[in-house]
Order: structure tokens, then C-alpha cells, then sequence
């Protein structure tokens, strides 16, 4: 990314190219004749490259209008894990492509405008006072068209409760957020789709949580979707700091503990890859594996828990944390570890 800030108006322009995997279980390909006849994985690759100009328009410190225009091509591989059969044994031949897979890349022209808001300040690991926002639409057109609809608004209220020390003081953090697809292309399989279960929104419902796969199989409807929904709280309250800013003064790994409730829900039904199968009396049909419920039909998830948020050197911020997923028969809790700074 380049972005020139020597004016009012901001510029500059950005590439990339991020790779997704989707992985999926089906019966062998129907062309693979010496494959063992059992359930595989498939490995589904998204590869998405992108080359866009940016500018920002600042109304005052905390308030800016955002644009972009640029071209994303996006393309797809399919790989398989290969097993076949020697004698009453089964070996596995390696990762190898589907034969015959052929998806015509997708080219398209993207723009977008949103409306952002950030008057929020930020402790060692998250914000604690405040609030931010951003409000925006992105079109798509080419080879699919669709809008993209980002709404997200989080606010931030500082406390000192009477009779705790002024260095302990408590933020209690709220966020709603919506981010969907809307239009004729916008359930697509083409597109990859939007998942709820990874840390940063509902705690608890990561795809490494689940103790099988057949569990996770039947669990998957509501998690995927090309719409999700997304609401938290949180009580925030700093362990580890400085004299002015910590229960104890610590300031080599800045830590808070945080209190958690989210709060989230997906759904749209999506399309993935067509897949030839066979039946017990060999004749093959081609399916198209299809996932995900409509709006009126799902159900949210969620989960409470409590986390920590570590500091490491400015560098990097961890939170370790113990999640009770509400939604779940199969487990009581789930223990999991986020990358990332406090929403």
C-alpha cells in the first residue's frame, strides 16, 4: 500500500493477493478409477488479486469519507486427498488436483464510499474510551454483481466505580455489526463465504473446537452464509500496567482481563462446487454441494467467557481465552487463542 497524506485529501493506491481455503468432504472423482471408494477431503482454493487507487476526504480529527475504485480477479483449485486400496490396506497417495476442474476465473471492476468515525482512545490492548463507526457500501460488477454492505458501530464508556484505586478502572464495550452481500450474484458459490465462528466475532465456534467432523458437519448451516450479524460486550479492566493505569504495576506485559458475551448470526444460502457421484448401482450424477439457511429459518449463536489480552512489547497483543459456548450440546467450553487486539 502507498498513501500520500501530504494534504487535506489522502491518496495512493494498493495491491494484493490472499489465498483462502475451504475444505470439504465428498466421495472420490468419478474420473479417478483406482481410488478407494471412501469419503475424502477436498481442498477448495480461492485466490483473490486486487489492484485499486484509495483516497480519503477528512472532515475534522474524528470524522472522514473514504473511497476506492480498482480490479479484483479472483480465481479457484481444487485438490483431493487420494487414497487407494492394496490388498485390504489403504494407502494415501499424496494431495493431488481434481482432474478435468475447470472454473473460468472471475474479473471484476469494484468501487466503494464509506462514511467513518473514530474519536476513541486506546489502552495497552483495546480501546477504552470513545467510540468508532463505519458505515459503506461497495459495488461489484463483471463477471458478478453484487454489493457489499459493511454497518459497524462500537462505543466505549470509562468508568471508576466508587471504592476501587483510580489506576483500575473499568470500560464496558459494546459493538453491533452487520456485514453482507446483496444482489442477483450474491449467493453465489463463486465467492467465499462469510464465517462466524472465528474468534474475533462469536468465541467459541472455531472450526479447530469441534471434537469430530461429523459434529462440525452438522453444525455448519449456522455458521456460514453470505450475511452475518454480530453483536458483543465486554468488561475490560486493566491487571497488569503502570502506576496510573493497572491493578499492578507491571509495564512489561501490559494485560487486562476482560468479562464477554457474543453474539452473532449468519445466513444465505451458499452454493459450493459441483461434484460428480456415484450410486450403488455405478451411475454417476453431478450435485452441487449447497450450504447455509435463510434468514427466516436460522438461529444465532453464542457464548460468555473470559479472556486476557497480553501486550507483548508493543508488538503483538494475544488473548488466550475460555469461551462457554451457549449453542452447543457437544462441548461445555472451548478454549481458544486470539491474534488480534480488542474490537
Amino acid at each position: 500500500m502507498y498513501l500520500n497524506r501530504g494534504r487535506r485529501l489522502n491518496y495512493g493506491a494498493q495491491v494484493g493477493h490472499v489465498p483462502y481455503i475451504q475444505v470439504l468432504t465428498g466421495p472420490p472423482p468419478a474420473s479417478d478409477s483406482s481410488a478407494a471408494p471412501f469419503l475424502t477431503r477436498y481442498y477448495q482454493r480461492t485466490y483473490i488479486s486486487q489492484a485499486a487507487g484509495i483516497a480519503a476526504l477528512p472532515l475534522n480529527t474524528s470524522q472522514r469519507f473514504e473511497a476506492e475504485a480498482g480490479y479484483q480477479r479472483i480465481g479457484y483449485g481444487l485438490e483431493y486427498d487420494r487414497f487407494i486400496l492394496d490388498g485390504q490396506n489403504i494407502v494415501y497417495e499424496g494431495r493431488e488436483s481434481v482432474p478435468n476442474f475447470e472454473v473460468d476465473a472471475l474479473n471484476l471492476a469494484v468501487g466503494g464510499l464509506a462514511f467513518v468515525g473514530d474519536y476513541s482512545y486506546f489502552g495497552f490492548s483495546s480501546p477504552v474510551r470513545g467510540g468508532r463507526y463505519r458505515f459503506g457500501v461497495n459495488g461489484t460488477v463483471g463477471s458478478l454483481d453484487y454489493a457489499t454492505v459493511t454497518a459497524d458501530y462500537r462505543q466505549y464508556l470509562f468508568m471508576r466505580p466508587p471504592g476501587i484505586p483510580d489506576r483500575f478502572p473499568i470500560t464496558l464495550a459494546v459493538r453491533g455489526m452487520h456485514y453482507g452481500r446483496y444482489g442477483p450474484d450474491s449467493e453465489t458459490g463463486r465467492l467465499y463465504p462469510l464465517y462466524l465462528g472465528y474468534g474475533t466475532l462469536v468465541r467459541g465456534y472455531s472450526s479447530g473446537s469441534f471434537n469430530d467432523d461429523q459434529t462440525y458437519t452438522e453444525f455448519i448451516d449456522r455458521l456460514y452464509g453470505n450475511r452475518i450479524a454480530v453483536a458483543g460486550a465486554e468488561l475490560r479492566m486493566p491487571i497488569l500496567g503502570v502506576p496510573s493505569y493497572g491493578l499492578i504495576n507491571f509495564p512489561y506485559i501490559p494485560t487486562e482481563l476482560v468479562l464477554f458475551a457474543d453474539a452473532g448470526m449468519a445466513w444465505g444460502t451458499i452454493d459450493s462446487f459441483s461434484a460428480i457421484v456415484v450410486d450403488e448401482n455405478n451411475e454417476q450424477s453431478q450435485i452441487t454441494v449447497q450450504f447455509g439457511t435463510s434468514f427466516s429459518e436460522q438461529r444465532p449463536v453464542a457464548s460468555v467467557g473470559a479472556s486476557l489480552r497480553l501486550n507483548l512489547l508493543g508488538a503483538i497483543v494475544l488473548e488466550p481465552y475460555y469461551a462457554i459456548p451457549l449453542s452447543r450440546n457437544d462441548v461445555s467450553g472451548v478454549i481458544g487463542l486470539n491474534f488480534s487486539p480488542g474490537w
